[in-house]
């Protein structure tokens, strides 16, 4: 009943559309045309327009062309590797996955970072995950002393990566405020409220990413136990991740 009611629905809204498309009272602004849906889009030139017009008509090598040749540009040697093989497969999967929730890109010996594009204009960033103590560079107030605490997820991650086995540095992502369950005390707690210091140990969980194995020297994780080293959160659309806890691996799974 819920799929025909929805499948009513949508035949409902298709008249409207067309109507809107029609309509010379409904036409777009001056600057813009007429592209999915029927959204109004700008117009625009060079690189960036190309990408955005490529998008309007579901052309999906040219988009991944744009924000292949984007993330090159980037100043990131992670992010240049991940246009290489943008430009080189054109592949749609890959360029959905980063254009959508994004793609953790991690290596050893520099800071980590999360790729993400829009697919609509092309325009991608290399955010580089550094941790609560670059984001809030006052003083803190000192916190009192306890043991190691160790928590499991209770909202299963995006993804889990780390850099081809090295599990230095082991980096989990969710599109929404993760819960975890403190194995002692059984109480559940949101982050960012959960008191979370380093050494707790954290049991993470995520279906397998398979985007990362089209990524030179990446691994995707689909069980950790890490020793907690630090957290971000990082602004983004809904679908994109936001939330990023990593640590030293304590034992991790190879996805499947």
């Amino acid at each position: 009943m819920k799929l025909r009611g929805l499948f009513g629905a949508v035949l409902a809204v298709l008249p409207l559309l067309a109507l809107q498309g029609a309509s010379p009272a409904l036409a777009c602004p001056s600057g813009q045309s007429r592209g999915a849906f029927g959204w109004c889009y700008p117009n625009i030139g060079g690189t960036v327009g190309q990408t955005w017009e490529a998008a309007k008509k579901g052309d999906w090598n040219t988009v991944a062309k744009g924000v292949g040749d984007v993330l090159i540009t980037v100043k990131c040697p992670l992010c240049a590797v991940a246009g290489q093989v943008i430009l080189k497969k054109e592949d749609r999967a890959l360029i959905s996955t980063i254009v959508g929730r994004g793609v953790i890109l991690s290596s050893v010996g520099v800071p980590t970072v999360l790729v993400v594009a829009d697919g609509v204009t092309g325009a991608a960033q290399a955010i580089t995950l550094r941790g609560r103590a670059e984001e809030q560079p006052m003083q803190q107030p000192a916190l009192s002393s306890r043991a190691a605490k160790s928590f499991v997820a209770d909202t299963s991650a995006a993804c889990i990566v780390d850099a081809a086995g090295d599990g230095a540095r082991v980096t989990a992502g969710w599109v929404s405020a993760p819960a975890f369950v403190d194995e002692a005390s059984r109480d559940r707690v949101q982050f960012p409220e959960l008191d979370l210091r380093k050494g707790d140990i954290l049991k993470i969980r995520a279906p397998e990413c398979a985007e990362y194995a089209k990524l030179p020297g990446q691994r995707s994780l689909t069980e950790v136990v890490i020793a907690y080293d630090d957290s971000q959160i990082v602004p983004g659309s809904k679908e994109k991740m936001k939330f990023f806890i990593w640590g030293r691996s304590e034992g991790v799974k190879m996805a499947r």
